[in-house]
């Protein structure tokens, strides 16, 4: 099947009717993104489109409605990517963006507005706020990919702070052009990166990160055989939350003089007692060094940070294991190396340090697999009991 079958058939479809016009050009605050076989064409950005005209090589273009092909129109104006129409049947048909196909490539652009694929031509397919438009290079003689999804709890958070980021995987096909609405499913086993982080989704296409660098960071995932997500932009901040445009933190004030204390007090109300609440919230560690998923050379010492608690941080403990196969061999407190065992069962070991800790290997690792795991407990008990893969557990391998 050519493009241009692939056009007249949906040509064909446009003949039946068009999805009816709002009745006033409102404008409509939409998404956009263009995602290349290997690469993003287009990052997606939200902007809002309105009903304009344009011309191109085939001449001057009245587009009354907010439109897939405004929305197309103003993200090339904003990010300087060219893009051109095949308007010979009638709608425009997106023939190229960026650079055009190479000659004789079996690939066209799908359109994909609200994760279901588009039966009429970008001119043709309306939008309102809200609407999420992809562009996908797709190749016509291969099984169509499904489309990722990416979302973040938060696009702000200090540093030292944790998020969830949800992967979603769309089946945008729509073969009768009647899908009433996009159903996904979590998108198991994506890999999911935020900045010099990484970490694979579980059963829920969930995974959790700890922000540990100032400033915006983007978050994408990846899967086999499908295409890749959106970017989402999550910002973290220390002292200055302007890096994340959030207003300054104010100075501080002096703090108001309390009023005199009777001469006796004989017994605290119990609604006072109670009034300050129990600190019940675990602290959340970092690994440092080594760096995770890296391969490194001379490690002799693991080392850290723990995420600022109001209870202070009592101790951190490390697990550091070698892979065998599925399994793995934990250090033990003499240095050492246990029996292999599920990577679960850990043999914890006391670091030195608090908020930032080391524990000392005494001499370099062997060249090898390794897995490292940390814990932190803060002075109210409270234990860190969930470990978030790429910042208090990950691997690494020791190379000669």
């Amino acid at each position: 099947m050519s493009r241009f079958r692939f056009a007249r058939t949906a040509l064909a479809v446009l003949a039946v009717g068009v999805a009816a016009a709002p009745a006033a050009a409102a404008p409509a605050t939409v998404s956009v993104r263009a995602e290349g076989i290997d690469a993003t064409v287009v990052a997606q950005r939200t902007l809002t489109t309105d009903a304009r005209s344009f011309t191109d090589a085939a001449g001057m273009h009245d587009l009354p409605l907010p439109s897939v092909l405004t929305a197309l129109i103003d993200a090339s104006v904003a990010t300087g990517v060219p893009f051109a129409c095949n308007w010979g049947f009638g709608p425009c048909f997106v023939d190229s963006i960026g650079a055009p196909f190479a000659s004789g490539a079996t690939l066209y652009w799908r359109l994909v507005v609200n994760d279901i694929d588009a039966s009429v031509g970008a001119a043709d397919r309306l939008v309102t706020t809200g609407d999420r438009i992809a562009f996908v290079a797709t190749d016509y003689l291969a099984a169509q990919p499904p489309l990722l999804e990416l979302s973040a709890t938060t696009e702000r958070t200090p540093i030292g702070g944790s998020f969830v980021v949800t992967v979603v995987s769309y089946d945008t096909s729509d073969p009768t052009g009647t899908k009433p609405a996009a159903t996904g499913v979590p998108a198991v086993g994506a890999l999911v990166r935020y900045g010099a982080q990484a970490a694979i989704t579980n059963a829920a296409g969930q995974v959790g990160f700890l922000a540990t660098e100032a400033g915006n960071q983007t978050v994408l995932a990846t899967l086999a055989g499908a295409t890749r997500s959106n970017g989402a932009s999550v910002c973290a901040f220390g002292g200055d939350p302007t890096v994340c445009n959030l207003p300054p933190l104010a100075p501080l004030q002096p703090a108001p003089q309390p009023a005199p204390l009777p001469a006796i007090v004989t017994q605290v109300p119990p609604t006072l007692a109670r009034s300050e609440a129990a600190d019940a919230v675990a602290p959340s560690s970092q690994i440092a060094t080594p760096r995770l998923w890296s391969r490194v050379r001379g490690v002799s010492r693991l080392a850290g940070s723990v995420a600022p608690d109001r209870s202070d941080v009592a101790r951190v403990e490390v697990a550091l294991a070698r892979r065998v196969g599925t399994l793995c061999r934990f250090r033990t407190a003499g240095g050492t190396w246990g029996a292999a065992r599920a990577c679960t069962d850990r043999t914890w070991l006391r670091a030195r340090g608090g908020a930032f800790w080391t524990y000392s290997l005494q001499s370099p690792l062997a060249a090898g697999r390794y897995r490292v795991f940390a814990r932190a407990t803060d002075g109210a008990g409270n234990v860190e009991r969930t470990l978030v893969t790429g910042a208090s557990n990950g691997s690494f391998t020791v190379v000669r």
